[in-house]
Order: C-alpha cells, then structure tokens, then sequence
C-alpha cells in the first residue's frame, strides 16, 4: 500500500485520524495504523476519498466504465475540522437528472475514482450554467477538505443505488449482477486473506520450481535404526540416486503443477512420486519452500492416519553465487542452485512407547548430495571431511532424544529417534559447502502427522575453504 503521512488537525477523525486533502504529488493518506489497512471492521474511517490508491481497489475487478458499478465504498462520518476550502456557489436550489434521478442539496450519490472503486458521497450544490451542470459532492465520513465539484457529464457521479439498509460494521459493498449488497466485515476479511495466501502459495511455488526444477543424480547413503534401546542408526549401504522436478503448466494459474520424483538412475528399485500445486505449498498441507531449502510429506493426503508411517524429506541447496553476493550486499537473486544435499526421514506408525505414550519410532535416515544432470559439475560423492554439527543449536535446543549423524561431506543430520504424540520436535540438516554453510529446520507440533510449522532456512557465509574436522 502506497500511504504517505500528514500534519494532524484537532477535531478530526475518532482518535486524532483524518483523512487527509491530497498533497503535490498527488498521493493520497490512508488514515489509522496498517492494522487498519488489513482490518476494516475495527477502524473507523480508515478509507481515503477518490484518486488514490485504496486497499479495496485490490479485491475489485478491474477498473470498468462508471455505468458498471464493482464496488461502493463506505466510512463512518467524521466530525468537521471547518478547513473546507470549497463551499457552495449559493445557487441552491437547483438540480440535475442523471439516469433519470433528480438530484440536489442532500441527494444521497456514488462517485467514482480512477480505481474502479466507488465511493458514498452526498450532495451539497448544483450549479447550472450554460446548459452545463457541475455538482459539488461531500464525501462521506470525510473532511470537507475533500469536496469538490464534479461534471454531471462527466460519469464520475449516479444515484446511489437502492438496497438493504447498510448497518455500521458494513463498510462495502459489491456488484452481484442483480444489484449492490452490502459485505459483512468477516466476508471482506476472509477474502483478503484468502487473497494474500494465493500470493504466498504461488511465491513458494515459483520459488520450488525456480530453484529445484529438472534433474538430478548424485549418491545417498542409508542408514537404519537398529539395536535394543538405545537405537542407533548405522550405515546400510550407499546407491546411485535420481530425482527431477517436472513441471505442468497448461498456461492457466489454476492449471499449474509441478511433480516430484526420486529413485534410481536406471528405474530399479523403489521410487516416490509426488505432485505439488501452488496451493500445496502450506504448513498445514505438509510442503513448503523457501530460497534454496523445500520440504515435503510423502503422503497421498496430509494429515498422515496414525497407523501410516511417516515420511518427510528436507532439502538445502548450494547456489556458488551467494557467497559473493552476501559480501556485497547484494539483492536476494532466484537461487541458481548446483548441488544440493536431500535428506529423508522415515518414521513408523504411533505405538506405545516408553511409558505407554503413542510415538512413531525412526526407522531410517537417507542423506543424498546430488548436482544438476548434464551440469558441470559431476555427481557427487558422500566424501571428504565429516559435518561438524549444527550452525544454529535454537531449533533443538529444548529436545530429547535426538540422534545425530556426521556424515561425510559437510553435512549434519539430526533428528529424534521417536516423535511422541503431544511433544513439539524438529529435524535438522546442516551442510557446510566450503563458501556457503546452510542449516534447514523443520518444525512440526505434537500431531506428527506430515503437519507442521515452520520450514528454517539458515544461511552463513563460509571461509571458502573444504570442511574441516
């Protein structure tokens, strides 16, 4: 939202908030707090009269001829500051039809802006001259200072439409074909709201797919839980790997999908499919993605049934840029990723556990470094110096139980070696990359069910050199 400030004025809006004239640049004031901007039921006032910019202009439909009425927008009265530079001609009396409707001193009217947006507004004047008719409007809930006359030809003014009695907390209004009805606050809000997330859901998609599309080969190395308590994960034999990232986009936004797969170079053995759409991309569905680090459940629907296991994978990519860029400050840039390390978690099915609470056990951990197909670089190997544990200790620091597992390469797995229903718990993958060091957190409550609450990214600028013991 583009808002500029202005001086106060005694005698304003409630709370010392005015809506404020236009000032040289012609960008306008949007009166309250940027919680009044997102919250409309709970400030008055908070809509600034015609020409600028609104909120409201977002959720409309584009801009249509002033015939078509999208929307009318309401405030609650104001009281008058008396700074009104515009007054009537003194040639009260007259009118002016518009659609057939006489209007004059205190016809009720809509006028509209260069938005689409239409705004409540009561005439003060008429003025006739020439055969040429101008009306001076008030707009409602706003100073006088925001008067002004407008051309009974110019399209910009028609007669309020006629509806069901607009109550306090009822600010807008909308076009539903047959007529304007009034939008419940709550109405309003939610479609904001569900506005802002389609933004956010198609960001990580773009950021997933930018950042990871393709495909990838490298070399994981398994290792399985064994042993009586306390379980240990040890080494169960390494394979070639393949993954891609496809995508689908028929050229629509409701079209678009992008389809995860990982398994053998050569087809064998078992393999994971799964398909993402923009509005995947959510905590609360199990995948999500930012910068060079996603995260996904590996299940059909999410939440995953207690007497399913549990699958997830947490992902951090290696861009050689970044580096350069953090030393000179440079913009966040779409990560041009070359390698990255891919880890999966593989959790049984809730049974009782120590103390007969429900916990899903850890079965295996895979920990696959992988470079981008026909790239430069070739595929990697799990060698090399092992990871040196963990760059940012926050994510684990109240856990118990935790298994961690310094894997050749740079790279620090640490994970609980059981989620217990009720018990907040998070899996770690540290990477240092010699330029670059990365850490991805993932966060999940006590459901444990492919849910959960946050994905961390980490970045931190490394001595250029390999990982030392």
């Amino acid at each position: 939202i583009s808002a500029s400030r202005a001086p106060r004025r005694a005698g304003d809006l409630p709370g010392g908030r005015r809506n404020a004239p236009p000032r040289a640049d012609g960008k306008r004031h949007c009166a309250g707090s940027m919680l009044a901007v997102l919250v409309v039921a709970t400030a008055p006032a908070f809509v600034a009269p015609p020409r600028g910019p609104s909120l409201l202009s977002w959720a409309a439909a584009p801009p249509r001829a002033p015939a078509a009425v999208p929307r009318v927008c309401r405030v609650r009265p104001s009281a008058s500051d008396g700074a009104s530079g515009v007054g009537p001609t003194g040639a009260g009396g007259k009118s002016v039809s518009i659609e057939g409707v006489p209007l004059s001193s205190g016809s009720p009217v809509i006028c509209g802006d260069d938005y689409g947006n239409w705004w409540a507004a009561t005439v003060i004047d008429v003025r006739v001259a020439a055969g040429d008719a101008d009306i001076l409007v008030h707009y409602d809930g706003c100073d006088p200072a925001w008067d002004e006359w407008l051309s009974a030809a110019s399209g910009r003014v028609l007669p309020r439409p006629e509806g069901p009695p607009v109550a306090e907390a009822e600010e807008t209004w909308r076009d539903v074909g047959e007529g304007l009805h009034p939008v419940e606050d709550a109405e309003l809000l939610a479609r904001l709201r569900a506005e802002r997330q389609a933004k956010v859901d198609q960001w990580q998609y773009n950021t997933l797919c930018g950042a990871h599309g393709g495909e990838w080969v490298g070399t994981a190395v398994l290792y399985r839980a064994e042993g009586d308590a306390p379980r240990e994960l040890r080494p169960a034999g390494s394979r070639s790997v393949a993954s891609r990232a496809a995508l689908r986009d028929a050229g629509r936004a409701d079209d678009r999908a992008v389809t995860l797969w990982e398994g053998s170079p050569d087809g064998a053995g078992p393999a994971r499919e799964l398909e993402l759409v923009p509005a995947s991309l959510r905590a609360a569905r199990g995948h999500m993605a930012v910068g060079g680090a996603f995260t996904v459940t590996h299940a059909t629907t999410v939440p995953v049934p207690d007497s399913d296991p549990l699958v997830i994978t947490v992902c951090a990519g290696h861009d050689p840029r970044r580096a350069a860029a953090e030393d000179a400050e440079g913009a966040s840039a779409a990560p041009a990723l070359e390698a990255r390390v891919r880890c999966t978690f593989g959790y049984a099915p809730f049974a009782p556990g120590a103390g007969g609470a429900l916990a899903r056990a850890l079965e295996y951990v895979e920990v696959a470094r992988e470079v981008r197909a026909g790239g430069a670089a070739s595929a990697p190997s799990l060698e090399g110096p092992a990871g040196r544990g963990l760059y940012d200790h926050e994510a684990q620091a109240s856990a118990s139980g935790l298994y961690s597992v310094y894997c050749d390469g740079g790279i620090t797995v640490v994970a609980p070696m059981a989620l217990s229903q009720g018990t907040a718990a998070a899996v770690s993958v540290d990477w240092d990359a010699g330029t670059m060091r990365y850490q991805a957190d993932r966060r999940a409550g006590g459901a444990h069910d492919g849910s959960f609450t946050t994905l961390e990214l980490t970045e931190a600028v490394g001595d250029g050199r390999a990982p030392q013991e």
